[in-house]
């Protein structure tokens, strides 16, 4: 978070840029080797988890601190008001949407990380790795730039999410059978 507040400003609402966009997505590559740590820490290879209760584990911690910060706050304090706002339904769903590609991301990183991967599926995990990082600049140009309303931006990363994620299992699923 520290990065973030240092290089990245605030959205002023004004319109898309695209420096603000990549200095954004780089802290994507900062959340790839920090899930790269968490899933290869040692309080995971002491004890006997299978591979797929460490993703979900990681999955579950990163999703929560995520939604924690970005949707559970605004939440807090938007309900203060009287009101009825229909951001804190689409901020709750879109922290859904997010658990699912946060899910497809840790997949991705932990067959980044081994090392017997087929060669034609390494530029496979090597493109699904760039996706993620670059998926804050999409997302940031569809809300700035774009004339589409949240119902549609949300639709978009919900399709997203869902083949990010089945691709992501397709990939894993071709690991385990040769392996």
């Amino acid at each position: 978070m520290i990065l973030v507040a240092t290089f990245v400003e605030a959205e002023s609402g004004v319109g898309f840029d695209l420096v603000q966009g990549v200095l954004g997505a780089s802290i994507s590559v900062v959340d790839i080797f920090a899930i790269k740590f968490a899933l290869s820490y040692d309080i995971f290879s002491r004890s006997n988890l299978m591979f797929p209760t460490r993703i979900l584990g990681c999955a579950l911690g990163w999703a929560g601190g995520q939604a924690l910060v970005l949707h559970t706050f605004p939440l807090w304090m938007g309900a203060r008001k009287t009101e009825f706002d229909w951001a804190h339904s689409i901020s709750s769903v879109q922290a859904s949407v997010n658990f699912v590609l946060i899910l497809g991301f840790v997949r991705s990183v932990w067959l980044w990380n081994r090392r017997d991967i087929a060669g034609s599926f390494v530029y496979a995990v090597y493109a699904l790795l760039s996706f993620y990082i670059f998926l804050p600049v999409l997302q940031s140009y569809l809300s700035l730039s774009a004339d589409v309303g949240d119902g549609v931006i949300l639709s978009f990363n919900i399709i997203l999410a869902i083949v990010y994620h089945f691709t992501t299992s397709l990939v894993q699923s071709y690991y385990l059978k040769t392996r």
